[in-house]
């Protein structure tokens, strides 16, 4: 029996006139029930329909992508096979250049054109020191670019003044080398670290290009390393001192840190402060301190990794001579008596936090003590930090 209530029967055996016409209104609402259910149908098998056709287009689409991808693996695979040769063939050339030439850095820069004029763009970089230490900049657009241009690196600083060097994202991150055809090249790192680390290799190798060419630079110049560190408070963690040419070098090293994370260490030679290099003169020690205890921070010093050696120290005379406090402030130390507040003294008014600190009696006479007596003076110089 279906839903409608209808149910098929021997219509021989029927003779019953409502039987047969109950039977007829059952047979009418099953076949109008049927209609109803294949109308439904209809638009079922309409969906089925569109969506067989849009899988069946998508399969020949996915067929001809597939076909598409494999041409593309077979000419990715041939440019791969013709990559390796070349490859190899530049291998055999390095190994037959490497003789003469070393590779000291090599990295994606950022190079500006017509002298920062033009948008930067990404460069493949290498500099170079041949057999005679001349420095050497290559360049490329790719790594394996068939092209590449040379010159030779006559100077190289840190850009902080040009228009490029004024926009924001640029800032302390680029810097210029200057070649052999009298042009300047302006090239972006992406951190000022690879930017400092770059200028310092550059500036390293022409010092001692310049030495080996008898250009006047001195042995201590021409070293194996230039590098800076950045202070960012005081005290500094090191002594200075300076040997008879009147060249600065690290006399100590209060502050393990500075040994062991920047690489400091005694005899270190001490070249500049924020920017300001120091005069190599016997006489400008006071000078140079000035210079150094002037500086705010954060307080960048350059160094040469090279050693005093020690005959040398032998044979010359180190700097001895006493500091007192007139030599530091001569108009303050000639009115500074025996019961004179120290308070105002330049030496504190510089440093607000020795106020609190002078309320200490042992440390206010220690104060007292170095301003009064030079050789107290001259031995917490030597021994203590900037």
């Amino acid at each position: 029996m279906t839903s409608t209530g209808y149910q098929p029967i021997n219509l021989d055996e029927t003779t019953d006139i409502k039987t047969l016409e109950r039977q007829l209104e059952l047979v009418k609402k099953e076949v109008m029930s049927l209609d109803a259910q294949k109308r439904q149908e209809i638009p079922k098998n309409d969906r089925l329909s569109k969506q067989l056709e849009h899988g069946s287009n998508e399969l020949v689409s996915l067929q001809n992508q597939l076909a598409e991808e494999s041409d593309r693996v077979a000419k990715l695979k041939l440019q791969s096979e013709l990559r390796d040769q070349e490859l190899k063939l530049a291998k055999l050339d390095l190994e037959a250049q490497s003789q003469s030439t070393k590779t000291v850095l090599e990295g994606n820069l950022f190079k500006f054109g017509k002298r920062g004029r033009a948008k930067p763009k990404m460069k493949r970089v290498w500099f170079h020191v041949l057999r005679d230490l001349t420095p050497m900049l290559d360049w490329a657009d790719t790594k394996t670019s068939g092209k590449v241009e040379r010159a030779i690196i006559k100077r190289v600083f840190e850009d902080n003044d040009s228009k490029v060097a004024s926009i924001p994202m640029y800032k302390d991150k680029t810097f210029c080398v200057e070649t052999n055809r009298d042009k300047t090249l302006i090239f972006r790192a992406e951190s000022t670290d690879e930017r400092r680390k770059w200028v310092q290799a550059i500036e390293t190798h022409i010092t001692a290009f310049l030495n080996s060419q008898g250009a006047g630079v001195s042995a201590k110049e021409a070293t194996t390393e230039i590098f800076e560190i950045t202070f960012e408070n005081r005290p500094l963690g090191f002594g200075i001192d300076q040997d008879a040419e009147g060249q600065l070098y690290v006399s100590s090293i209060q502050h393990e840190d500075v040994k062991v994370e920047e690489g400091l260490q005694e005899r270190d030679l001490v070249l500049s402060c924020n920017g300001t290099s120091f005069l190599k003169d016997p006489h400008a020690y006071e000078e140079n301190i000035k210079t150094l205890r002037n500086a705010k921070p954060p307080i960048t010093v350059r160094f040469a990794g090279n050693r005093v050696p020690e005959e040398a120290e032998a044979a010359s005379s180190k700097h001895t001579r006493d500091l007192s406090m007139q030599d530091l402030y001569p108009m303050q130390a000639a009115t500074l008596t025996e019961n004179s507040n120290i308070d105002n003294h330049p030496l504190v008014l510089e440093n607000p936090e020795f106020k609190e600190m002078l309320k200490n009696e042992e440390f206010y006479r220690l104060v007292k003590d170095l301003m009064e007596q030079p050789d107290k003076l001259t031995a917490f110089l030597a021994d203590h930090e900037l």
